[in-house]
């Protein structure tokens, strides 16, 4: 496969970057070709992509490392397709917990299963993965390309786009600013995007009303490869498992419930036991969220 960028010819196999003239990063100007702001999954993963291009990139992120703990939880095929297709499919086997089924349930009662069979690309339809350690795959697969760089501590303070390149103004851990001239400047700081609020580019979809509480945990035993969707009108919640014994729950929130109250170490244990959990698990995360279904 050909990509074609600023007239120079680049083969996906190989891994030669064609580079600008740029200066360290401790200067006050240089030039790439890409920049990519936001070095979580997706920009990890376009800056595997564009080193296997040769496309010498910059990756900005502005906190100091990497996520500490899980936020996002599933992966699909096509996702897995793209693990592969970077190469880093053994390393980040060991985030990844393959084939999940989804059970609806009600008063104990089986509703409804989802279980695919079908492996249209190769690979099983649902799966869920650890996104620490599925980062850290990918922060480690960018070692494989001199063109790929990645600077942590690094906040875009603006930018300002020309009739032939982006002017990408970057602070830097120090404090001082630094200028970055690129050919693209791609937004992949997440929800609340600060590319995206600069350019006024409002968010299209539903937010909706209901909050929910959302615990990450640790099981003493493996759980079985079955999301769990509790549908009780008394308080809707579902259950995900996730690799290395952990398991994701959900609970509604009810009208007059507070999050001080919800977040509790008391509360989540009973609603943990409810739904069939162990009361004994290990929290490595809870908070209270609102979902956006937006683009």
């Amino acid at each position: 496969m050909l990509m074609h960028i600023e007239g120079t010819f680049y083969m996906r196999d190989t891994y030669t970057c064609q580079r600008h003239d740029a200066t360290t990063g401790n200067q006050d100007s240089e030039a790439v070709s890409v920049v990519i702001v936001g070095a979580g999954p997706t920009g990890l993963t376009v800056g595997n992509l564009l080193g296997m291009a040769g496309i010498d990139t910059l990756i900005v992120e502005r906190n100091a490392s990497l996520s500490d703990y899980p936020k996002a939880i599933s992966l699909d095929d096509e996702g897995l397709r793209i693990c592969q297709a970077l190469g880093l499919e053994s390393a980040m086997s060991k985030s990844i917990l393959l084939n999940i089924s989804a059970h609806y349930v009600s008063a104990g009662r089986l509703l409804a299963k989802v279980a695919p069979s079908s492996k249209r690309n190769g690979h099983p339809l649902i799966s869920t993965f650890n996104q620490p350690e599925f980062e850290t795959a990918l922060l480690e697969g960018l070692k494989r390309f001199e063109c790929v760089n990645v600077r942590f501590q690094s906040n875009v303070e603006s930018f300002e786009q020309t009739d032939s390149r982006v002017i990408v103004t970057i602070r830097t851990p120090t404090g001082t600013l630094q200028t970055v001239t690129c050919s693209y400047l791609l937004a992949c700081d997440g929800g609340r995007s600060t590319v995206r609020q600069k350019l006024n580019i409002p968010m299209k979809g539903t937010t909706f009303a209901q909050k929910w509480l959302v615990i990450d945990a640790i099981s003493a035993e493996d759980p079985p490869p079955i999301a769990m969707f509790f549908c009780n009108p008394g308080r809707p919640a579902v259950t995900v498992p996730s690799p290395h014994k952990g398991r994701r729950w959900e609970f509604m929130l009810l009208p007059g419930e507070t999050e001080k109250e919800m977040l509790s170490k008391e509360r989540i244990a009973a609603l943990i036991q409810q739904a069939g959990g162990s009361a004994n698990s290990t929290i490595i995360r809870k908070t209270v969220y609102t979902f956006h279904s937006t683009l």
